[in-house]
């Protein structure tokens, strides 16, 4: 499966990296090669109801990664946040299933310049699910790239 595929099929949400439309002046930054869909787009194009996340991003490194991403500023509610990633990742199984793709994994990524304890403490603990795959929430921080925030890193 190729990236370009999914560039192609999602061409009008296309973006060169993962902003958010609020306030926070975060960004994500996707590697070489990657896709980024602007979520947001996909919602208003759609008039969609409730609450998404900033953008998804795929990557392909043998496996297809996928990060379902939420752009936060200092002070967010966890909450909230897993609500957003749920929709997004939703959504992301839901692309990846009508292109007949199999062999991925979905990340649930929150940036922020910090995280609260509780953020902290579900990176460690939950584990959200999708079909026959699971998804933990991973927090990363402003700058970081996606090929960075999925590696297993020590507790910050």
């Amino acid at each position: 499966m190729s990236l370009s595929l999914i560039s192609q099929s999602w061409k009008k949400f296309v973006t060169s990296r993962c902003r958010s439309a609020g306030s926070a002046s975060c960004v994500f930054c996707s590697g070489p090669g990657s896709v980024v869909l602007d979520f947001d787009r996909i919602l208003a194009h759609y008039r969609l109801p409730g609450v998404g996340p900033d953008c998804l991003v795929f990557e392909k490194d043998g496996t297809l990664h996928v990060g379902v991403v939420e752009l936060k500023g200092r002070r967010y509610r966890l909450e909230h946040a897993i609500a957003q990633l749920e929709a997004g990742q939703a959504l992301a199984t839901k692309i990846l299933s009508d292109l007949g793709v199999k062999n991925y994994k979905i990340y649930l990524i929150i940036v922020a310049p910090s995280h609260p304890g509780s953020a902290l403490k579900a990176r460690r603990a939950r584990q959200r699910s999708t079909p026959a795959k699971r998804s933990a929430i991973i927090t990363a921080r402003c700058g970081d790239t996606f090929s960075k925030a999925r590696r297993p890193r020590l507790a910050r």
